[in-house]
C-alpha cells in the first residue's frame, strides 16, 4: 500500500492540498492529487529518492531548493479562523538550525500565515501568526536525524476558545489553548523547504504532505501514521 493507494478512503478525500511528491521530473512543475490541484514549481534542483517500499521522497539541499505555488493559485489555503490540520513525514538531515517545511507565511509587515518548521532545538512546531502577533505549537518530542518522523498539528474552536495541538508519529504532544491565534491572510505563494523571505531552507527529505481545512480527531491522526509507518520503517 503507498500513500496515494489510500486516497479512495473518505479521510483522504477531504484533503484541500495532498502531495505525495513523486510527479516532478527534474525542474518542471507537479501537482498535488487534491481538488483543485494546486500546482507547483521545483525550483533550482530538488532530487527525488525512492524508499525500499516504493514511496516517493522529496530531498532538499539546504540551501537552494524549494516547490512553490504562486498565491493566485491557492487562496483555499489560507485559513484565516477556521479549523484545519496537516501531516507531513520527514528525515532531517540536520536538526540544529531553523528549516521551514511548509509555509504560507508573509514576513513583511503586517506578518500574516502559517508554517510548519524544525525548530535550531530539534522541536517540529507549527506557528501561526496574524497582524504580526504570533504563537506556536511546538512538540516535546526531539527529532533525530536517524529516523523517519510524521509530524502533524491539528486546529478547532471550541466554545471556550481556539485550540491546538502538534502530532508526532500519530500523538498529541503540547497543546495551546483558548489563546491560539488565528492565522491572518498572507496573500504569499504557498513554498516547500524555505521561509517567504529565501532563508531557512529545509535540508533533508519529505513526503506526503496533506493539509485539511477541518480539525482531525486523534483517532484520525493515529490512524494515518498506523496505516503509513511501515513505509518508512517506523
Amino acid at each position: 500500500m503507498s500513500i496515494t493507494k489510500s486516497y479512495d478512503r473518505a479521510l483522504y478525500k477531504q484533503c484541500v492540498l495532498h502531495m505525495p511528491l513523486f510527479e516532478g521530473v527534474g525542474s518542471g512543475g507537479l501537482l498535488d492529487i487534491a481538488k483543485p490541484h494546486h500546482p507547483f514549481v521545483m525550483n533550482h534542483s530538488p532530487a527525488w529518492t525512492q524508499l525500499a517500499s516504493g514511496v516517493w521522497t522529496l530531498t532538499t539541499s539546504g540551501s537552494a531548493d524549494y516547490l512553490s505555488c504562486v498565491a493566485a493559485a491557492c487562496t483555499d489555503l489560507e485559513f484565516g479562523t477556521g479549523n484545519c490540520s496537516g501531516v507531513l513525514w520527514i528525515k532531517p538531515t540536520q536538526v540544529s538550525t531553523v528549516a521551514y517545511l511548509y509555509n504560507k507565511y508573509k514576513m513583511t509587515a503586517p506578518r500574516n500565515g502559517m508554517s510548519m518548521q524544525t525548530s535550531g532545538s530539534a522541536k517540529f512546531v507549527v506557528e501561526f501568526e496574524s497582524a504580526s502577533s504570533s504563537n506556536n505549537l511546538t512538540s516535546t518530542t526531539s527529532l533525530t536525524t536517524t529516523a523517519w518522523w510524521l509530524c502533524g498539528f491539528g486546529v478547532s474552536y471550541r466554545p471556550t476558545g481556539r485550540y491546538g495541538a502538534p502530532f508526532i508519529n500519530g500523538s498529541p504532544e503540547s497543546t495551546l489553548g483558548s489563546a491560539l491565534r488565528d492565522m491572518g491572510a498572507s496573500g504569499v505563494n504557498a513554498l516547500f523547504g524555505k521561509r517567504e523571505d529565501g532563508v531557512w531552507f529545509y535540508n533533508g527529505q519529505m513526503a506526503g504532505l496533506r493539509l485539511w481545512n477541518r480539525a482531525l480527531s486523534f483517532a484520525e491522526h493515529r490512524e494515518i501514521f498506523n496505516r503509513e509507518r511501515h513505509l518508512f520503517g517506523v
